[in-house]
């Protein structure tokens, strides 16, 4: 694999984390002060578009469009 394909990846790996527990906070947040229950599919898709978003607006782009990175964020990062 290139090592472009592979920082690009990197990229991807490196904003899952920072997305996962940005959603997982808010989520915990809108439960505790707004008493709004959790909808985690709702969770699930919001993670995969931040991650999305993060990704695209980094200084060196990537490789993969918004709607490739949220249909398909398990099998890209499985690739790497």
């Amino acid at each position: 694999m290139g090592l472009k394909l592979r920082q690009k990846l990197k990229i991807i790996w490196d904003s899952i984390p920072f997305a996962v527990i940005w959603s997982i906070w808010n989520a915990r947040n809108q439960l505790m002060f707004k008493n709004k229950e959790v909808n985690w599919m709702k969770t699930s898709d919001l993670i995969k578009a931040r991650v999305a978003f993060w990704v695209l607006t980094k200084k060196d782009g990537c490789a993969y469009s918004m709607d490739d990175i949220i249909d398909r964020l398990h099998s890209i990062v499985k690739s790497g």
